[in-house]
């Protein structure tokens, strides 16, 4: 759940200890942590296999939010339920452009969001509009009530 949503818990260490084991950091990590964090930071802890605290990881902006022990999946629940008022397909086009937002050119970019609106502006979600985010959170309601969880 981490790459998804940025979350962490208090106790989590954030490891790539892949080169203390004689392996390279292959599983996308040595790609992503230098534009989640300080480069020279990354650098270091892909060198030395060091793992920092989930209040470290807040502090430097890896992760958004350190839920207190225990209140991790409350706080996911609550995440889920903030993304779920949202329709789908624009979130998903949105977070698309957001994650290429390091690898491309600002002309670039900004073409691509153009695109992702041009195929949200063809889809029932946004054809809705306000009509959609009603059924979005009575459908997420039904479905915690259904798993024994409190909605918020």
């Amino acid at each position: 759940m981490l790459p998804v949503c940025s979350k962490s818990i208090e106790r989590l260490e954030t490891p790539l200890p892949e080169v203390t084991r004689g392996l390279i950091v292959a599983a996308g990590g040595v790609c992503r942590l230098p534009r989640a964090i300080p480069r020279a930071l990354a650098s270091e802890l892909i060198a030395t296999g060091d793992r920092i605290s989930a209040a470290r990881a807040a502090e430097l902006g890896f992760v958004n939010k350190v839920a207190p022990q225990g209140q991790a999946v409350a706080e996911a629940i609550a995440f889920a339920q903030r993304i779920n008022r949202n329709a789908p397909i624009a979130v998903r086009e949105s977070l698309g452009v957001a994650r290429r937002a390091y690898d491309m050119p600002d002309d670039a970019l900004f073409a691509l969001g153009l695109e992702a609106q041009d195929r949200v502006m063809t889809t029932e979600d946004f054809v809705e509009g306000p009509r959609f985010r009603r059924k979005a959170c009575a459908t997420m309601e039904r479905v915690l009530n259904r798993a024994g969880h409190p909605t918020v």
